[in-house]
């Protein structure tokens, strides 16, 4: 267990537009934690993690990821192998003409051979429960199956960290409900930004509070729920129905190795 696997430093992002996207943000993560990152629409959840994984570049010394610092030119390019992002929009991430070529593609460029990273591709199809989807277009796939198969290209390249971001959006309660139940089962760091709390109760023990810029909140997911009034001051609803997460239900599964 590695602490401080994650760790950012008065981070801040101002778009050309004139909007603060991130003001003075501060967090840290250890190995192995499951993070719910929640806040309204438009709070700086997507942009702290394209920060994180180097797309919007920061100044040095402000972030520190797997112990590298993205600002730095040679180590963002080492990035890749130790994170992993899965975009709100599937699409985004899907380009190939089969599946399979499209889950190798991360692998491949890694510097495994053609044959090394088609068995890695399969491997991780398995896992997101993909199994024989390899000869499938990916645009043809429903919501449910492109959102796995998105995650199944990040799998394939071993990240020791998963970034989520808004990863029920868009789809429907069994849908949701397998990606959940997948999500379970995958080990490593994963931060997840939702303003889904059914989503955090079930795979989180961890919840940070980011709004307008800022995290006004760092604390356990319990402690976070038992307070209605921060809930609202921020725009987030518990879920209709209690969502319980019995320890017995977490049953780590290592990832594909």
């Amino acid at each position: 267990m590695r602490s401080n696997l994650i760790q950012v430093s008065e981070l801040s992002h101002n778009y050309a537009c004139g909007r603060s996207a991130l003001k003075s943000l501060n967090l840290v993560a250890n190995d192995g934690e499951r993070i719910g990152i929640v806040g309204p629409n438009g709070a700086g959840k997507t942009t702290l993690f394209l920060k994180l994984c180097g797309v919007i570049p920061s100044r040095l010394g402000q972030i520190q990821i797997a112990g590298l610092d993205p600002a730095d030119s040679d180590q963002r390019r080492q990035l890749p192998n130790f994170v992993g992002v899965v975009f709100q929009n599937p699409d985004d991430q899907l380009f190939g003409s089969c599946l399979l070529d499209d889950v190798a593609f991360g692998p491949l460029n890694q510097g495994l051979s053609a044959k090394d990273a088609a068995v890695r591709a399969e491997d991780a199809l398995v896992v997101v429960g993909l199994a024989g989807f390899g000869d499938r277009v990916p645009h043809k796939l429903s919501g449910g199956e492109k959102r796995r198969a998105a995650l199944a290209g990040v799998l394939a390249m071993r990240p020791e960290i998963l970034l989520l971001d808004e990863p029920t959006v868009f789809l429907d309660p069994r849908g949701r409900r397998e990606f959940i139940t997948l999500l379970n089962q995958l080990s490593g760091t994963i931060l997840i930004a939702t303003h889904d709390l059914g989503l955090v109760a079930e795979t989180c023990s961890r919840a940070m509070v980011l709004d307008n810029g800022q995290i006004s909140f760092d604390g356990s997911v319990s402690e976070l729920f038992n307070d209605p009034e921060r809930l609202t001051a921020h725009g987030l609803e518990l879920p209709s129905l209690p969502a319980l997460r019995p320890e017995s239900f977490m049953r780590p599964l290592a990832q594909v190795r």
